[in-house]
């Protein structure tokens, strides 16, 4: 397994990136503090299963019937996108930066997504313990291309009542029953479900573990509009940056577009703290 590990020059925050599991950050460190969780073993089955902080391209989530339309033809997309269990070519690789990248091929420009694209992964740490992941999308065809990429960062969370989050989102809405609710209503950590919010407002979100003994305050590109957090797996809460909603491309809200042989850079940063 193909494991290449960044730090900051002290050491204190530490990430592994394995680039034959989506290109995606696996494991990140405070100190020995996890800030997220894996389980290395289901690496191999499924790397949304593992946790870690998957790439979601090039749309986050389902769309309806796992199909969309788009200039009169029908295509397939997985659940969460195409690259999520990709391997990665390494472009650069230091003690405090990793650069990876991977293309489509013609069985997913044939079925899923008719376009020539080169998807860039930057991870890179600096000396005030601070996390950059950056995605630079790349349309080598010649029309214009539709995404709305999104990260699935998995937090380690041992006690959900000791676990808060600032934010500035307008709006959320449940999976679970379906109903909009004003984000001042504070939602039930303990169902088992998805909370997508909307209406940003803001450009950071704050994180406090007081279980786990860590903070996170995460700021978002402006192209990061949409919000979700799930909670349905054990010991941990994805809080998950998206550019747009579920199933956007057919109700063609908050979709990025990027012209022929153009690219457009996205970025988050992680201040990690104890």
């Amino acid at each position: 397994m193909k494991a290449l590990t960044i730090s900051d020059p002290r050491n204190i925050l530490k990430g592994v990136v394995y680039p034959d599991y989506g290109g995606m950050l696996g494991e990140l460190y405070l100190g020995s503090r996890p800030i997220f969780r894996l389980d290395p073993k289901m690496l191999r089955l499924s790397t949304m299963l593992a946790g870690g902080c998957p790439v979601l391209f090039p749309f986050p989530s389902l769309t309806i019937g796992d199909r969309y339309e788009l200039n009169g033809e029908c295509y397939s997309m997985p659940f969460h996108g195409l690259v999520k269990h990709s391997t990665f070519s390494v472009l650069e690789s230091s003690r405090d930066a990793v650069v990876l990248y991977s293309t489509g091929n013609e069985v997913t420009r044939e079925s899923n997504y008719p376009f020539d694209f080169r998807l860039v992964l930057e991870y890179g740490i600096d000396s005030e313990s601070t996390l950059t992941m950056a995605a630079t999308v790349e349309n080598e065809s010649f029309a214009p291309m539709p995404h709305y990429f999104g990260w699935h960062p998995y937090f380690n969370v041992s006690d959900r009542h000791a676990f808060r989050i600032v934010h500035g989102f307008g709006r959320y809405y449940s999976y679970l029953d379906g109903r909009t609710h004003d984000a001042s209503d504070s939602p039930d950590l303990e169902a088992e479900t998805d909370y997508v919010y909307s209406e940003r407002k803001g450009d950071a979100v704050s994180i406090e573990n007081d279980g786990d003994g860590y903070r996170v305050e995460m700021i978002l590109d402006e192209a990061f509009q949409v919000m979700t957090i799930c909670t349905r797996f054990i010991n941990c809460l994805c809080i998950e940056p998206w550019m747009g909603l579920p199933n956007s491309i057919n109700s063609g809200k908050h979709i990025q577009w990027i012209d022929g042989h153009s690219s457009r850079r996205y970025a988050i940063r992680l201040k990690v703290s104890g």
